[in-house]
């Protein structure tokens, strides 16, 4: 039985080459990656890793690097409590992630930060610990040097960032804000200001003192789509000294598509969608499953897309008009039961346990059971196999709900050019999960996975809560595009369900094209 499996595995892998889906020089186990460009700068990430909430300095951790993957760097991330004396001078940036307040910081760290003259940002908390002197008040060491003073930590609600024109959202339940005034602005200068409208007052967010930058909180904790998370993106840019391009750019993805999609529906975004000249992809499901039967009176009900010839029509009919094929896992369920709620294609994971809590609130359990790297490839591979024999051929992977293991999620960067999703990061808190699902306002081309990511950032239209998120309204939406429109590279990407209003969709394309978007193919970001 396992050497047959074998053999299925490798046929699926090199059916998988022939179709050109898996990166150059990356198509065994164990290869190394394809040569990359040369890093331009070398990057240091320290966090803190102590006391009981030390994982959210790692989970942050993993959030920048993720960031820093849009730009040609090369990147060392680890705790702060192991930072040795003189390594900053190995790097052109050093980050340090205050996740945890009052953290002891290492005495090489705090003097080699006060004297070398490489990159520093400093996010979030302990900023004291080398701007105030022994007698906890502000050091004029600090001050000469950097042109500015720390004076300790606010809980006001500070609830909006301004920056660039536009306003921020920031979640009031945010830990302590760090405050700090500019005192001399020949050294320094504010970059961002944190606001609070009731009663009214105003604090730098960023700020530049030489080639020392401090952001007055851990821009990854709490992020909404509107967040001042996007403000720090932006910033990236010139805190590494690496320029991009402002140049606005749009995606659309048509969400689900299986065994039960409309194919009078498919026709008819394929025709709007043609007729405002946007090129968009189509996210399938090889094989719709309702194994209990819970939408065809009790009955299981397998279908597989290349058995359906009127569907099998209108997604070549998409195609020809400008569409392109993202494949969407391979059932985009698991099993015959509730995981976690109905066991039917799209509605339930397919590459993680997930349950209902007695508030019908998800809780995230583990990957399944059987995950394995000759599993998730043998998964894959049948849905490329099912994909190539209804005449399809995808440009990018999105893992179903976007959630899967670090195993499989490897797997996916290994083997596929372009992923199509946000991604969910995890980790392990004394047996607990701890994640963070985050989105990107520009293409990551590597990010914690090794997976090369397409920006998804403007979720999908939904007049109720979906998947945990609130109302996504057109309304909504276009006024997150504008706010990415402060990131100078941001893009406007989105997805629509199959069998939602066309005319939402339409409104939804004209508001982004006048807003100086420009739709463009989601092959054209593989490479």
């Amino acid at each position: 039985m396992a050497e047959r499996r074998s053999i299925v595995l490798v046929s699926l892998i090199l059916l998988a080459l022939s179709l050109g889906l898996f990166t150059s020089g990356r198509f065994a186990f164990g290869s190394a990656p394809s040569p990359a460009s040369a890093p331009l700068k070398n990057v240091l990430i320290l966090y803190d890793s102590a006391g009981d909430s030390g994982w959210r300095g790692k989970l942050y951790g993993i959030c920048l690097q993720n960031l820093l993957g849009h730009f040609q760097v090369a990147v060392e991330s680890k705790p702060v409590e192991t930072y040795l004396e003189g390594e900053a001078e190995k790097f052109d940036v050093i980050f340090y992630i205050g996740a945890v307040y009052e953290n002891k910081l290492p005495e090489p760290f705090r003097k080699d930060v006060l004297k070398t003259d490489k990159t520093v940002c400093w996010l979030g908390h302990n900023l004291w610990q080398i701007a105030w002197g022994e007698d906890k008040k502000p050091s004029g060491k600090f001050e000469n040097r950097f042109g500015f003073r720390f004076g300790g930590n606010s809980s006001s609600a500070f609830s909006l960032v301004l920056y660039r024109g536009y306003a921020f959202t920031r979640r009031s339940v945010n830990p302590g804000l760090g405050l700090v005034t500019l005192t001399d602005t020949n050294l320094a200068r504010e970059l961002a200001t944190c606001l609070c409208p009731e009663p009214h007052s105003e604090t730098p967010y960023v700020v530049r003192g030489r080639k020392f930058w401090y952001v007055a909180d851990v821009p990854f904790a709490y992020v909404t789509m509107s967040d001042r998370y996007l403000v720090f993106a932006d910033l990236l840019h010139d805190v590494l000294g690496i320029d991009h391009e402002r140049k606005l750019r749009a995606l659309v993805r048509i969400e689900d598509v299986h065994g039960l999609a409309s194919p009078e529906k498919l026709v008819e975004i394929a025709d709007l969608l043609q007729a405002e000249g946007v090129p968009f992809s189509v996210a399938v499901i090889p094989v719709f499953q309702d194994p209990r039967g819970v939408y065809n009176y009790r009955q299981p009900q397998t279908l597989p897309l290349s058995k359906n010839k009127k569907l099998v029509s209108a997604l070549k009919y998409m195609v020809e008009r400008g569409g392109e094929i993202v494949l969407h896992g391979y059932t985009h369920q698991w099993r015959d039961q509730p995981n976690p709620k109905s066991g039917v294609s799209a509605e339930d994971y397919e590459f993680f346990r997930v349950r209902l809590d007695a508030g019908g609130r998800q809780i995230l359990e583990g990957p399944v059971p059987e995950d394995s790297l000759e599993w998730v490839g043998e998964r894959v591979g049948k849905a490329l196999l099912e994909l190539k024999a209804a005449g399809f051929n995808p440009v990018a992977w999105e893992t179903p709900h976007y959630l899967a293991s670090e195993l499989d999620n490897r797997y996916f960067g290994r083997y596929f050019k372009l992923m199509v999703h946000r991604g969910i990061y995890f980790v392990d808190d004394g047996g607990t999960l701890r994640f963070s699902n985050q989105f990107f306002p520009y293409l990551i081309e590597n990010d914690y996975y090794g997976q090369r990511i397409a920006p998804e950032n403007l979720y999908c239209y939904a007049s109720s809560a979906y998947m945990g998120e609130p109302p996504s309204t057109v309304p909504a939406m276009l006024y997150q595009a504008r706010l990415n429109q402060a990131v100078r590279d941001g893009w406007a990407s989105f997805f629509f369900h199959w069998y939602q209003d066309t005319r939402v969709l339409k409104e939804l394309v004209q508001g982004l094209k006048n807003m100086g978007y420009e739709f463009v193919s989601l092959s054209s970001l593989a490479k």
